[in-house]
């Protein structure tokens, strides 16, 4: 299989152990740091509060898109280890949303054992799978899979075309089994949200994708599209190579939107404070809706004005209406594009 990431810091720690919790640390850092392949975040929508839990089974990838933004290579988790993780957080909190996903979380014989176990978890509301819809090109797999109302699965699908779909992944030979997954898991009844990674390669193709998806899917009400922007993870140093300026993808989503509600296809909110998503002062007024996604933001990882950080703002944001629920720009794209154009909303 291919390593999900191409470079990584020298000095970077691959193995990570378990630590016993310590007071200094907020709950959800204790659990990120108990757990290796466990990430917890807590989220709101509206006005209520829940967890963000996300499972990472796997590191491998059959993938190797050059802007990806996953975690490092790490030792693959044992069923016991996942299946402790999810009785401490069923113990421990209320209400959370489960992500599963890697790597290519199919890739891992952990993949169908712990779904069964989650979706036997009361106070997991939802549960996300994140794939890119290869391996589910069998439907002897995702037939085993639970049929439940609260599953769904998040698969990336950066391109329609298969040139520009094998740019994105770096592979050959693979968009076929991807479109043959996606509407494997249309048949099979499961609602699917259509990841789009925006980047250079594919910021030109966002019409045409559009316009195929009720050509290439079979039922295409179960689809809603989703469209991330680039992290540019620290693991990752070649991805910034592919970032593009927000002004220019905010005017395409803008006009998107507008197709795509004639066409009858369903559009995730553009305006939310997760990490893979633009300011809301880039975004048209009528696109800014008050009641999305909101992340538990760690200071630490912002700074107004300091490049030392991950994400950056400029210090006029601290006037804006948003700024307690935005996390300002990628470092990599700062430093690339500037942060000139964050303007505070009133």
């Amino acid at each position: 299989f291919i390593n999900i990431e191409k470079a990584l810091p020298e000095n970077l720690e691959i193995e990570q152990h378990f630590f016993s919790e310590s007071k200094s640390l907020s709950f959800t850092q204790n659990i990120n740091q108990k757990y290796f392949f466990c990430t917890v975040e807590k989220i709101g929508i509206g006005l209520k509060e829940s967890y963000e839990v996300m499972l990472r089974l796997t590191s491998k990838c059959n993938q190797n898109c050059p802007f990806c933004s996953g975690e490092p290579i790490f030792r693959e988790p044992t069923f016991d280890e996942l299946n402790d993780c999810l009785n401490f957080l069923e113990n421990n909190l209320k209400n959370m949303m489960l992500t599963i996903t890697g790597g290519e979380p199919t890739l891992s014989k952990n993949f169908i054992p712990i779904i069964s176990k989650a979706v036997n978890i009361k106070n997991i509301s939802n549960i996300q799978i994140q794939s890119n819809a290869i391996m589910l090109n069998s439907i002897k797999l995702l037939k085993n899979i639970p049929k439940i109302k609260n599953l769904h699965f998040f698969i990336s699908l950066h391109a329609l075309d298969k040139e520009l779909y094998n740019k994105c992944t770096d592979t050959k030979n693979q968009f076929n089994n991807a479109v043959g997954g996606i509407n494997n898991i249309i048949k099979l009844g499961f609602p699917v949200i259509l990841n789009y990674v925006i980047n250079n390669i594919n910021i030109d193709h966002i019409f045409d994708y559009i316009s195929k998806i009720p050509k290439v899917f079979i039922n295409y009400n179960l689809i809603t599209l989703h469209f991330s922007t680039l992290i540019c993870s620290v693991y990752n140093k070649e991805s910034s190579k592919y970032l593009v300026e927000y002004e220019k993808i905010s005017k395409k989503l803008s006009d998107i939107e507008k197709i795509a509600l004639k066409k009858n296809i369903k559009i995730s909110p553009l305006l939310n404070s997760t990490h893979a998503s633009i300011p809301a002062c880039f975004l048209d007024e009528k696109l800014r809706i008050s009641d999305f996604e909101l992340v538990d933001l760690n200071d630490d990882d912002i700074g107004y004005e300091d490049y030392t950080k991950r994400w950056v703002k400029s210090k006029k944001c601290l006037d804006c209406e948003y700024d307690y629920k935005c996390i300002g720009l990628p470092r990599e794209y700062a430093l690339k594009f500037g942060i000139d154009k964050l303007n505070p909303i009133k």
